[in-house]
């Protein structure tokens, strides 16, 4: 009896282990062909405004789970940017995850989010919202930092998530994204 045991053990084990490959190869088959569709439009924007390619697809891969979100596909939204009180284009609201101080975990909250007509309108938009005075400070670092890039976006406040930056350089390394930013 216990031999059928372990061996069902076993069985289940394997199979959930070869499950867990599947998923991460799924992932990270989406990660890669959101990166093939996007890398050029990255590139030009990095050319245009100086923003690393790495940082505006690590962006884009972490803040869309790689186009799937229902953001990126109902507001053409791969940046998680939300309307603000001057926004006057069009509003997507949905939930998105924000971290909070006190409970120290992320907190899911209705938001307004911009919406936009094209992904091509979306990514333009990021690097505009990545020129304005509050990110002045990043154009200082040298454009192939992705490193000092992702923290700097975290500490100027881009995202309310503690590990912004960390996801951002794992996306980054795990791809090869810094590939990108050379000329």
């Amino acid at each position: 009896m216990p031999k059928i045991i372990l061996l069902l053990l076993i069985f289940c084990l394997s199979g959930c282990k070869n499950e867990r490959v599947e998923q991460r190869s799924e992932k990270d088959r989406l990660v890669n062909d959101y990166i093939q569709k996007y890398r050029i439009m990255a590139k030009t924007e990095q050319l245009n405004s100086g923003i690393p390619a790495s940082i505006k697809l690590a962006q884009g891969i972490l803040e869309s789970k790689s186009g799937t979100s229902e953001l990126a596909i109902k507001a053409n939204n791969h940046f998680g940017m939300k309307c603000g009180r001057l926004w006057k284009g069009v509003k997507y609201t949905s939930n998105s995850d924000e971290w909070d101080r006190n409970k120290r975990r992320m907190i899911a909250r209705k938001s307004c989010f911009k919406s936009f007509a094209s992904v091509e309108l979306c990514y333009s938009a990021h690097s505009q919202l990545l020129k304005q005075k509050r990110y002045k400070k990043l154009f200082e670092l040298d454009r192939r930092d992705y490193k000092n890039w992702a923290l700097g976006i975290q500490k100027l406040g881009y995202a309310s998530d503690p590990d912004y930056a960390k996801k951002i350089i794992i996306i980054i390394e795990r791809y090869h994204l810094d590939e990108l930013d050379k000329d």
